[in-house]
């Protein structure tokens, strides 16, 4: 007996049911503000692409691949970022990961602040 007549007799329950929990990415963490508190954001009237480059200048980023993740309660957070940096930092978003060399497109924002961790490997980008 093999294939689906050999699943088909195991004494499995039809449905499982798992629970995990994260242990959460170390590393440096910063968070963007929530998008709906962005004094000066119009979504129609973005600020200009150079202007959100400029926004890197004195940022403090490593030059590193980043992970968006959602918050996590009790992360300890480097630095709260708000607009437009945080515009900046979300239009060089590739689905969940931050990619420094990426140009700035301004992107669908999210309706809830994020956190950027950037991992402690310590490997450049």
């Amino acid at each position: 007996m093999s294939g689906p007549a050999l699943l088909h007799n195991m004494s499995v329950p039809p449905r499982s049911v798992i629970q995990l929990a994260s242990p959460g990415l170390p590393g440096r963490t910063f968070a963007t503000t929530d998008p709906g508190d962005w004094r000066g954001f119009d979504p129609k009237r973005l600020p200009p692409k150079e202007k959100l480059e400029e926004a890197f200048e004195e940022a403090g980023l490593p030059d590193l691949v980043g992970v968006f993740t959602p918050p996590v309660p009790g992360r300890e957070i480097e630095r709260r970022i708000g607009y437009p940096l945080a515009l900046a930092l979300l239009a060089r978003r590739s689905g969940h990961l931050y990619l420094p060399w990426r140009p700035v497109y301004p992107p669908l924002l999210p309706g809830s602040p994020l956190h950027l961790v950037f991992p402690d490997d310590g490997s450049p980008a």
